[in-house]
This record gives structure tokens, C-alpha cells and sequence, in this order.
């Protein structure tokens, strides 16, 4: 495995706390490690983000996708 496998990608984003939240319980459901990380700029719109190693992005994005 190489070190660019396990980076750090963004899988999903969203203005709403709550639904990026939800977005990680799925994935974590379904044993892929993930992290919600908040951009929170003193102008604009809070952005919520949710990242998984590169690796395991796909997964994640099918467990989105079937939830």
C-alpha cells in the first residue's frame, strides 16, 4: 500500500451539520474510518465535509449510496 492509498479524499459535503453527522454514522456503520471536518470561514457558509482514506473512498460512497 502506498502512502497516496491512505490520504485523505472528501467523499460528501454539506451545508448541515446534522446530515454530515448521519453521513458518518453510515459509513463508520460500515467499518470504514471517516472524519467530519468543518470549514467555518468568518465570511460565507459553513461547509461540512467528510473524508476517508483514499483507499476507501468507493466503499463509501456505495454505503451512501445504499443508505
Amino acid at each position: 500500500m502506498s502512502r497516496r492509498d491512505e490520504e485523505p479524499v472528501v467523499v460528501a459535503e454539506f451545508g448541515d451539520r446534522d446530515a454530515a453527522e448521519a453521513a458518518w454514522l453510515t459509513i463508520t456503520a460500515a467499518g470504514i474510518a471517516a472524519a467530519v471536518i468543518t470549514d467555518d470561514p468568518p465570511w460565507g457558509t459553513t461547509t461540512h465535509r467528510i473524508q476517508v482514506e483514499r483507499r476507501h473512498a468507493a466503499s463509501a460512497l456505495q454505503a451512501l449510496d445504499a443508505s
